[in-house]
Order: C-alpha cells, then structure tokens, then sequence
C-alpha cells in the first residue's frame, strides 16, 4: 500500500512539474558552447575560432571479490577453504585529449591521444603496452552540411 501511495506522489509531483515548466514564458534560447577551454580560448584570442582544445577525463574504481585474480603460487587454491586473498581494488582512468583545426568550411584536422592505466591493480602488468598511444588522427576534406561527399582520410572512430 505504502509502494503505490509512493508511487502516485512521484508521479502527480513530475505531472505538476512538468506542466509548470511548459506554462511559463519560453526562455531565450542560449548560445550553444563550445566548451570551457575553447569558450576561454575565444574570449582570449580572437583567432581561436577555427581551433578545437579540449580532453576528457574518466576515472573509474573497481572492487573485484573473490574474482579469481591472484597470480602466481597458490592461485588455482580454493581461497574460501585455505584464506587466501583473491580480491582486486584498484583505479582505473582514461583521458583524452584532442586538437582540431577547421581554417575552412570544407577542411578540418584533427588529432587525438588517448592515456589509459590503473593504479593498485594486483593482477600481472603487460609490459609491452604502451599507456599513451595515439587515438585518432585525420584530414577531412568536404562539408557533408553543404554537400553530401566528403573525404575522411586516417586514423579515426567509425561508429
């Protein structure tokens, strides 16, 4: 009983929310931004239109319980019967960072790099990985808002 009185309170609340946001006057529509450090760079400099600065950073924790991570001796061990530690906690992040140019319409560059790696991991580290490697670099030539074939040549997302 007490679920569904909680239920129809949610509901008749978003209801009466929504209709007051639709009966006041329409704000005026803001300026789309181009980010915090490209809208920076454009107060700053007034050449800075035809560059794009900007990163993302991710950061993740992981807690892994009895998830089979243990290497070396004693990891095929029972570690509920003998004790043994087989958890795992550890950070891991992501940042990218990219730099674009667009002097034309019709032509942009584009190059970004992409660091991963994790902090207090227990498992074995591959050596041979690099934690900064280029992500994605490219030419553009064409402008697919003004016609419909363009060129994209290099390294790049395909979604």
């Amino acid at each position: 009983m007490f679920r569904h009185l909680l239920t129809l309170l949610t509901l008749s609340a978003s209801l009466v929310t929504a209709h007051a946001q639709q009966a006041g006057s329409p704000a005026a529509a803001a300026k789309p931004s181009a980010g915090v450090v490209n809208d920076w760079l454009r107060s700053q400099w007034t050449n800075a239109s035809p560059w794009d600065v900007g990163a993302q950073i991710r950061l993740r924790y992981e807690v892994k319980e009895n998830a089979g991570n243990a290497t070396g001796a004693g990891a095929s061990a029972d570690f509920i019967k003998t004790g043994f530690n087989n958890d795992n906690v550890f950070w891991v992040t992501r940042t990218k960072v990219h730099v674009g140019y667009k002097p034309q319409s019709w032509l942009q560059f584009y190059v970004q790099g992409r660091d991963s790696r994790s902090t207090g991991d227990d498992r074995a580290v591959n050596s041979d990985s690099d934690q900064f490697e280029l992500y994605q670099a490219y030419l553009q030539i064409g402008n697919p808002k003004e016609f419909p074939l363009s060129l994209k040549i290099g390294r790049q997302e395909l979604s």
